[in-house]
């Protein structure tokens, strides 16, 4: 029994590393030889790339990271292409690789099966052919001539392409003929892909691309509520529906008040690696809505907004000052607006159904005289407001107002409030009571005018089930 498989015994050794050999046998010999062989640079590894490397292995950077690269270097990749070449990429469109060989055999040897063929335009880089095979497919060789400046001749890409084609392998520039494809000739490429039925097109007609969503309202759980979700899984289902960016809540526990809490839950996250957290920190201590936290510390350590989650900052002389305070460093200040005395043990909309079920209500305006309140302050202040899972028809004709004043106010809704009214809570349903509460329907169908307008920013996630 052979213990090489049959894939391999097809491989022949690299004719790139037999010139090399042939050169270094020659150069010993006495002969003057100019290797024309693998395309490696005739100088020495710059010294920062040696002293980044050692200060790497130094600070630990030794043990098994991410397949598709850490997300530090990710991040640095990133802002590379967008300073130096003004393109925009997020780190989830980034894969990390030891070099262009290594990524095109993982695309083929991911997608090849047995009979599927590779068409590869000649003169093509010598590893392609063998790692076609390697991956199960066979090899299909395009002839480029010099006349054409070794590139693809659409007419003979047409002939030469059949129903087991799987794979052209194209490279602008060409290695090793440097050649380089105009955008029309890319297209007349294009052109002859389409007239074939037999080659994968993806049809996006009323198909959306999009960047990787960013829910700004989470409630991670963790820490000290690991037992409803953590920041692993609420990545997981966060991926899954293409949100690629979390902003989280601050009511944790401990609450997130100060600056090591931020630096912890961005370090969990950067091992968990699927979704990005952004943090946001309290306005107050521990959510009790008296002494304002240390704001401007934690915006250093990450925090990308204050709030107090579901509690309302009631007193305003507190409101006041954190406007204030974060105005200092252009803090960003967020607001869930319900005036404590008119909400106090309400448990839904108040109107004529929840008189009919003898529960108490909470008045729509409840929503609206704190945000009316806040803007006094926004108006002194010129700082940044934003008003969390607006409900109500008063409160958009507020910050609609507000916005044509040039105020820099911005606010969010989530999804029961433009789906749902206050009917779902018919026969008790409690599933359906949340805070703020379903509202009218004249409120629904004005939180999706308000969506529709701009008035509304953003679409969130976050909202609390008071069962």
């Amino acid at each position: 029994m052979d213990f090489i498989s049959h894939s391999l015994k097809k491989i022949k050794p690299s004719p790139t590393m037999v010139i090399t050999a042939k050169a270094r046998e020659l150069r010993a010999a006495g002969e003057k030889i100019i290797s024309l062989s693998a395309g490696e640079p005739d100088f020495d590894t710059p010294e920062h790339v040696k002293d980044a490397a050692i200060k790497a292995i130094n600070m630990g950077y030794t043990k098994y990271t991410n397949v598709e690269g850490i997300p530090e270097l990710k991040q640095a990749i990133v802002n590379k292409f967008k300073n130096d070449n003004e393109i925009d990429y997020n780190t989830d469109q980034v894969i990390v690789g030891v070099g262009g060989k290594q990524i095109l055999f993982n695309a083929l040897f991911a997608s090849l099966n047995s009979g599927d063929e590779v068409i590869i335009p000649t003169p093509y880089w010598v590893s392609y052919p063998d790692m076609t095979i390697l991956a199960g497919g066979t090899p299909k060789f395009l002839n480029c001539n010099e006349e054409n400046d070794f590139k693809i001749n659409p007419s003979e890409l047409d002939n030469i392409i059949s129903e087991k084609t799987k794979w052209i392998i194209l490279n602008s520039p060409s290695n090793p003929s440097g050649s380089c494809y105009t955008k029309q000739e890319l297209i007349n490429i294009a052109d002859v892909l389409r007239q074939h039925k037999d080659v994968n097109v993806i049809n996006c007609e009323k198909l959306y691309i999009c960047p990787g969503l960013v829910d700004m309202r989470v409630n991670l759980g963790e820490p000290g509520f690991e037992h409803k979700e953590t920041i692993k899984s609420a990545c997981m289902a966060a991926a899954s529906g293409g949100v690629t960016s979390l902003i989280s809540m601050p009511n944790t526990m401990p609450a997130i008040d100060q600056p090591a809490i931020i630096q912890s839950i961005q370090r969990k996250a950067r091992e968990v690696a699927l979704s990005k957290i952004f943090c946001t920190g309290c306005i107050t201590r521990n959510f009790e809505g008296k002494e304002i936290c240390e704001l401007h510390l934690m915006k250093e350590s990450g925090a990308v907004g204050f709030t107090d989650g579901l509690k309302t900052i009631s007193n305003a002389r507190v409101m006041r000052r954190a406007l204030t305070y974060a105005k200092s460093f252009n803090g960003l200040i967020i607001q869930h607006a319900e005036e404590a005395e008119l909400s106090h043990g309400g448990v839904m909309n108040e109107g004529e159904i929840s008189t009919r079920m003898g529960l108490r209500g909470i008045p729509g305006y409840a929503e609206a005289m704190i945000v009316e309140r806040d803007l006094w302050f926004v108006k002194e202040t010129l700082c940044r407001y934003h008003v969390s899972h607006v409900s109500t028809k008063e409160t958009l004709e507020i910050i609609k107002k507000a916005k044509n004043e040039k105020l820099p106010i911005t606010c969010d809704t989530s999804p029961p409030y433009f789906t749902l009214n206050e009917l779902s809570l018919e026969n008790y349903r409690t599933f359906s009571k949340l805070t703020p509460p379903l509202r009218s329907e004249k409120d629904r169908i004005s939180i999706v005018e308000g969506i529709i307008d701009g008035t509304i920013d953003a679409i969130s996630s976050d909202l609390c089930c008071l069962v």
